[in-house]
């Protein structure tokens, strides 16, 4: 498969053994909203995969969701994958993008982790998703920005994403709000809520862009990997 067509970005696959593991050598110099749509891409592909679809359905089936409750449906993955027994939350100490088949084996990973087998299990059925980044600005005010607005949010130490859900395959949908990193309900949002069970979302003194190279900021740092390999991002894939 042309991974570098997929994913809009250059890639090469590093050999490690299974899972197979590629980096992305220019992501580290794109912007946050590029970032945003190189995941959403890795999430669309293994959407489009009919193996997802049947985990999203026995998923939703065995919730007792009925046919086109597309709002049940959207709720019943959700707290699947909040459920810690189906993925384990963990922080990473260097960051790496997960497959969400890798996700679904492993049953563990970060806020990007699953947001991405969220997104995909969503899109494996129709369900309109898209990504939401937060964090707090200069003054310690809660921050969002979703994939697709025009306006990219400026001075912002963003340290957290999740997701909106469409509830309707077709025409406009009405949006949710996702956080599949704790037990709340379909709707809940970190930025409209009280933000206490996300440490990373707790006021501390405002780290800011210094230090960091032009149009980059910390949510962009953070999806760069650590010192073994030197500002790629590292992509755990699927075995073939």
């Amino acid at each position: 498969m042309n991974w570098a067509g997929v994913l809009g970005t250059p890639v090469q696959q590093i050999e490690s053994g299974t899972p197979k593991v590629f980096d992305l050598p220019a992501f580290d110099g794109y912007q946050d909203p590029k970032k945003i749509d190189v995941i959403s891409k890795i999430a669309e592909n293994a959407g489009r995969d009919p193996r997802m679809a049947t985990v999203a359905v026995n998923i939703i089936r065995a919730a007792n969701v009925k046919p086109r409750d597309y709002k049940g449906q959207a709720a019943a993955l959700l707290a699947w994958v909040q459920d810690p027994k189906n993925v384990y939350y963990v922080n990473e100490p260097d960051e790496r993008l997960q497959d969400p088949f890798y996700t679904l084996k492993v049953k563990y990973g970060d806020c990007d982790d699953v947001a991405i087998l969220l997104y995909s299990m969503c899109r494996s059925i129709r369900l309109p998703a898209r990504l939401v980044i937060s964090g707090l600005d200069k003054r310690g005010k809660k921050v969002r920005y979703h994939q697709g607005d025009r306006n990219f949010p400026s001075n912002v130490d963003w340290a957290h994403i999740y997701l909106m859900i469409g509830d309707r395959p077709y025409g406009t949908p009405n949006w949710h709000y996702a956080e599949p990193t704790l037990r709340v309900p379909l709707g809940w949002d970190v930025v409209a809520n009280n933000a206490s069970a996300l440490p990373e979302m707790q006021q501390r003194e405002f780290a800011g862009t210094e230090g960091l190279a032009e149009g980059e900021t910390r949510f962009g740092a953070k999806f760069a990997a650590g010192a073994l390999l030197a500002g790629v991002v590292v992509l755990l894939w699927r075995s073939r």
